[in-house]
This record gives structure tokens, sequence and C-alpha cells, in this order.
């Protein structure tokens, strides 16, 4: 394709009455050229809080001579949709039901809306949030005055122009307000860009090293949204969850953040007025607790229990049931998952071999920055510890053996180093429970789980020396 980039826009459908069915048909028209000849055209839904997994619809071609492609999206799930055509064009779209779309895209990769109740909205904001995007991405070089100063500035230009693309109709209101509201978040997001972007621009060992308080204040403001028929995207609950935690159960943004700042904000979202938006709040905080990092299963418990009790339909319920049973599956005392791998000289190495040890095992790739970010700090943690009965062992997957080998004669690195091709990856990834890295596990002398809460990082030393004290 002439152009290879992510479109992000919003569409917008809107219940009926006078429409029986619960349905939103989507057609899609691509260039009838060699270059835009695709194999998948799809979606997934993205819901506000993701507890479990993405559901996916294909699009099919009604005609095969023609590059038109056509879904429909049954009992409509009100959301976020991922679009994408082979991976090669992307786009975002809030779907509601009852509508039928059609989208034509030219050889350059630009839509135009033919069909649809929002078609005129759409097609003035499809593409902003990327190439506010591509703009922001370049100022980590810049101080962080003259970031806020560029972001302000470009975001004023945005409103306007959309305001001036409006002045001569009435956009519909929900699609108005969560433009508006959108903008607010994309903005949060470019303040988060910047903080691990510049540290990494610096090559500062911390990548998460903070910012001066300043920096912090200047970020904008989200207002809690409340309407049934809104539309909550992820990133929105996200950072309105951030917002009330900061402004109810923290001093600064320099104060740590755990389980008891989580549950604070919980007790404070509590008192607010039954709505969809405080379900969402609620079950945001409920999943990030039952995520890896939770370190207190009896308040995740008293969430869950006061959360299937206040919304015993909601239709995550049995997602977080499984949720619990893993977090069980992997609580202090319990049998670590066992693994038998290979070093660089093709010795098989198990965890059974490591027995009579504490073991740290690290998840991590080549190419991901986050985990080559965390080597100066496990590095210090094998030499501060080097007299204890403690390995540090370092698996590589979801990589080739190639990059793996390249990686150990550049960089030398001490521990003992595992690889895992792509059929140990997955069985690792499962085993284990990893749904991203790096991910850690810390294991006692009998093979016994201590912890998967800790990153070299973050707490790594704090748990080694309660540890070995």
């Amino acid at each position: 394709m002439k152009k290879i980039f992510v479109i992000a826009f919003l569409i917008f459908t809107f219940f009926s009455s006078a429409f029986a069915q619960d349905s939103t048909s989507i057609t899609i028209h691509l260039p009838q050229t060699e270059d835009w000849k695709v194999k998948n055209v799809g979606m997934s839904y993205l819901p506000s809080v993701l507890i479990g997994e993405h559901i996916y619809i294909n699009f099919y071609k009604k005609d095969s001579t023609k590059n038109s492609w056509f879904g429909k999206i049954h009992n409509t799930i009100s959301g976020y949709y991922f679009f994408s055509f082979d991976r090669k064009v992307g786009f975002n779209a809030l779907v509601l039901p009852n509508d039928e779309i059609e989208i034509s895209f030219d050889e350059d990769a630009k839509p135009t809306f033919l069909k649809g109740k929002t078609a005129k909205e759409n097609q003035i904001t499809y593409n902003w949030d990327s190439e506010y995007f591509s703009s922001y991405r370049e100022w980590v070089k810049e101080d962080s005055t003259i970031f806020i100063s560029k972001l302000d500035s470009m975001t004023k230009k945005v409103l306007f122009d959309y305001e001036n693309e409006i002045k001569d109709f009435t956009p519909n209101t929900i699609f108005d307000t969560f433009f508006r509201t959108e903008l607010i978040v994309e903005q949060l997001r470019a303040f988060d860009f910047y903080v691990y972007n510049r540290n990494e621009y610096l090559k500062r060992k911390d990548i998460y090293k903070k910012m001066p308080l300043e920096f912090y204040e200047a970020k904008p403001k989200l207002e809690m949204v409340v309407n049934k028929d809104y539309l909550y995207s992820s990133e929105y609950i996200s950072y309105l969850f951030r917002q009330l935690r900061d402004e109810n159960c923290r001093e600064n943004e320099y104060e740590k953040i755990n389980n008891a700042t989580s549950f604070c904000t919980y007790q404070h979202i509590k008192t607010l007025d039954e709505s969809k938006l405080k379900e969402y709040l609620i079950l945001n905080i409920l999943n990030g607790m039952l995520s890896s990092w939770s370190q207190d299963e009896n308040k995740s418990a008293i969430i869950y229990e006061d959360f299937k009790t206040s919304y015993p339909n909601n239709e995550n319920i049995e997602a977080l049931e499984q949720k619990i049973a893993l977090q069980k599956r992997f609580a202090k005392g319990q049998d670590a998952p066992t693994f038998s791998l290979k070093n660089k000289d093709g010795k098989q190495i198990s965890l059974a071999d490591l027995k009579g040890k504490y073991v740290l095992i690290d998840f991590w790739a080549t190419w991901c920055g986050p985990c080559l970010s965390e080597v100066p700090y496990s590095k210090e943690l094998e030499e501060e510890f080097a007299n204890e009965d403690i390995e540090f062992v370092y698996i590589c997957m979801r990589d080739t053996k190639k990059r793996w080998e390249k990686h150990l004669i550049k960089e030398n690195p001490t521990g003992i180093q595992l690889f895992a091709d792509q059929t140990e990856s997955k069985e690792l990834s499962k085993k284990y429970n990893i749904k991203g890295i790096p991910s850690y596990m810390l294991v006692d002398k009998q093979g016994k789980i201590i912890t998967q809460k800790i990153r070299p990082s973050y707490n790594g030393k704090d748990i080694l020396e309660n540890l070995f004290k």
C-alpha cells in the first residue's frame, strides 16, 4: 500500500425504535488495485474495561470480483472496535446498534464516509489522533516546559479546527462529548509518553524517573461523564480512575501506589451515585487488583463480593471468577510451574535442578524495551546477593534464537540464560499466566511460589533483603 499508517476515527450509531433488529451492518470498499489486495478484514471489540478476550468479527466478500467487504454485528455490544486490513491499515471505531455504515478508501488510505448516521462528524475527525500522536512523539527531545507549551498549542489547534468544521451544523451530543473527552485523554497519554521516552532519550538508568512536580500539575482534568447512553473508552476509565485516586488517596505524584491506594479509591467511588460509569470504575479497580501486581487477596475479595452483590448481572462475573482462581493458583506457597529449557551450550536445565536454592525467574525478550531497562537493576541484585543461596534465571521467550545468541555475545550477561522456542514460549505463557513481558516469579528452596509481584527496578531489593535478613 502506498501509505501504511493507523487511521483512527469515531463511528457512532444510535438506537431507533423504528428498527426491530439489534444489529449494525458495515461495508468497507477498498481500491481495485494490486496494492490493495487483502486476505482479511476484521474487527475486534475493545470494551470499556478489558477482563476477558476481545470479540473478533471477520468480514467477508459478497462479490469476489469486487474489493468490498461486509460485516455485521448481531446483538451489538456498543463500544470501541478496532478494524484491520491484513494488519496493514487499521482504524478504531465506536459502534452502537442499528445503523448501516459504508466507508470507501482511496489508494492513499483516506476514507470517505458514504453512509452512517454520523458520517459528517466522522469525516471531519477520522485522523485527528494519529496526527496528534505523530506530533507529540517527536517532542521527547524538548525540555518539559517546552513540551507542555507545544502540547497545549496543538490541543487548542485541534479543538479550533473541529469547532470551525461544525459551525454550520450541530453535531450529535454524544459524539461531541466523546470527541472533546477523548482529546483530553490523548493529552494525558502524551504526558505519560513523554515521561517514559524522555528518560529513555536521556539514557537515564531509571526510565520511570519522575518529572518536576510542575509537570504533573500541568495535566488537564477529566470530567465525570454520567450518561447511560455514553460509550466509555477504556483509556477514559483508566485515566479517570487515576485522577480520582490521585485527588483522594495520594499526597502527591511521588507517593507510591499500592493496593492501599486502590482500596482507598474504591471506598471513594462507592460513595458516588449509581451509574454505568460507577460500575465501570469499580470493575476497573477490581480488574487491576486481580492482575499480576495484586498484593492483597483480602481486599480484592472484599471488592469482588461487593461488586457481585451490587451488579449480579454484569457480564464479567464469570471472567472475574476465573481471575480469582488464577490468583489462588499462583498464591504464595503453591507449587511453582516447572520448566526444562536449554542454555546456550545446549544443556537442559529445569526448575527441579535448582531445588535447594531460591530462584528469581525473569521472562524477557531481546526486542522488549522495558525488559532491557530492567537489566541494570537485575545486575545490581546479582551482585548484592552473590553470597546468598539464590539463582537468577533469565528465560528469553517470544523471540528468535539467533537474536538471543547475538545478545549473549554482545552483552555477556551473567546468571542462568535459557531460551524458549515458539512452542515452549506458548507453554510457558500458559503455565505461568504470562500476559506480557517482562514477567517474574520468585521461588523458594522447595520449589514453592513466593511471589510473582516482584520487579528488580521496583521492589526487588526490598523483597530479597527481607528474604535474607
